[in-house]
């Protein structure tokens, strides 16, 4: 890319794995399984991952589970790092995330 640091992605099938304040992407196109870190910043330990495919946004929730009051936060970003955004701040404790990929809600 432009940048000089990162690819551009021509991969069709992937996987995508949360991993302490990481998100790990696997490319399934190949045979090598090689896990690379996404370029995203994340201060809070990463619970739950998810991709819309037609919007091209990985979406994860975030939790700080050392508070008095447990603190969650759902952010998203596309899998370059840029467009990162909080979309819903100090929710409840979120334990997973699914993208209503059929009716877009």
């Amino acid at each position: 890319e432009l940048d000089g640091r990162s690819c551009k992605r021509n991969v069709e099938a992937f996987l995508l794995a949360s991993a302490q304040l990481n998100i790990k992407f696997i490319s399934l196109d190949t045979d090598e399984r090689i896990l690379e870190n996404l370029p995203l910043d994340s201060l809070q330990p990463i619970r739950a991952v998810d991709f819309d495919r037609v919007d091209g946004f990985v979406y994860w929730s975030s939790v700080n589970s050392q508070a008095h009051h447990k603190k969650s936060w759902i952010y998203r970003a596309k899998l370059d790092g840029s467009d990162k955004s909080c979309i819903v701040d100090d929710a409840l404790t979120i334990e997973c995330i699914a993208i209503d990929w059929l009716s877009r809600n």
